[in-house]
């Protein structure tokens, strides 16, 4: 499928900063951090930052981008801004300063924390469930289905949370650099949820991720991007313009990657949109 964002892809429990502009540098930072360049995001965020300083979420990202970079001291500043800001207790902060050496860690984990993950996460399963897959069930049955769902996200959540923290305990990282060497992973399930969980992941892909409803959308989605692909790079005035003036010439690297960053922001919706735009034709997934 496509990735799910657009032209600021912020995940759904970062919100927006209620800048459009804000937005938009954020976004052109995400797509540096997604090309592994975490040191000009984060330059990039500082920036956007300036102009929405009361930002929660973005704080969160910038710290992200400081800590991918090395810079622990930056990102542990980005993460107190956060915990700060954050009156709801939806970031997670103390949790990311505690895997920095910023402070210990938390007798338990912020239920908004969890609710909050669990929303951004949720409606993914359903869109698979009830969209890709054309599942439809009684309104009774849909909504007991709905609290199975919710009851197994918190189980798994927990569970990572609580078993990460007794990882960070036991091998007590001083900084991201000890947590990289190690050779098993620091955030992980609990040897009693990991075999569930990967029986829970075999069936999903055999049942849910390879059914045939889904190969098909997933086919159509790919003739899309490959066909916008194509025509953008070799036509870039076919862009919007704040995206066209940052091109070569067709072909070029540089328009390449452009192109790249475009489509790698946009939603589904929004990808067949701008099909509509560019090709005078509609397509369905």
């Amino acid at each position: 499928m496509l990735c799910a964002h657009r032209a600021a892809p912020l995940r759904r429990i970062q919100h927006s900063s209620g800048d459009l502009a804000v937005d938009r540098r954020a976004a052109f930072a995400e797509a540096m951090a997604l090309d592994k360049d975490y040191a000009a995001a984060a330059e990039v965020m500082a920036g956007a930052l300036e102009a929405a300083p009361h930002w929660a979420a973005g704080w969160l990202l910038l710290g992200d981008y400081r800590a991918e970079a090395g810079d622990s001291a930056g990102a542990m500043a980005a993460y107190r801004q956060v915990e700060a800001l954050d009156t709801e207790r939806v970031f997670g902060a103390a949790l990311k300063l505690a895997a920095q050496g910023g402070g210990m860690l938390p007798s338990g984990t912020d239920r908004g924390y969890v609710e909050a993950l669990f929303d951004e996460y949720a409606p993914r399963f359903e869109h698979e469930l009830v969209g890709a897959l054309r599942y439809g069930v009684p309104a009774v049955l849909g909504r007991m289905i709905g609290e199975i769902v919710r009851q197994l996200m918190s189980t798994l959540i927990v569970d990572l949370i609580s078993e990460t923290r007794r990882r960070l305990e036991e091998n007590a990282p001083r900084s991201v650099a000890d947590i990289r060497s190690r050779n098993d992973a620091t955030a992980a399930f609990s040897d009693v949820l990991a075999p569930q969980v990967r029986a829970l992941k075999e069936f999903m892909f055999t049942r849910m991720y390879r059914h045939p409803h889904v190969m098909g959308s997933m086919n159509r989605a790919k003739d899309v991007v490959t066909a916008l692909f194509e025509a953008f790079s070799s036509d870039p005035a076919k862009l919007p313009p704040d995206w066209a003036k940052g091109c070569n010439a067709p072909g070029d690297g540089r328009t390449v990657s452009v192109v790249r960053d475009y489509i790698a922001g946009m939603t589904d919706n929004y990808a067949l949109l701008e099909y509509s735009r560019v090709f005078h034709k509609q397509i369905a997934l």
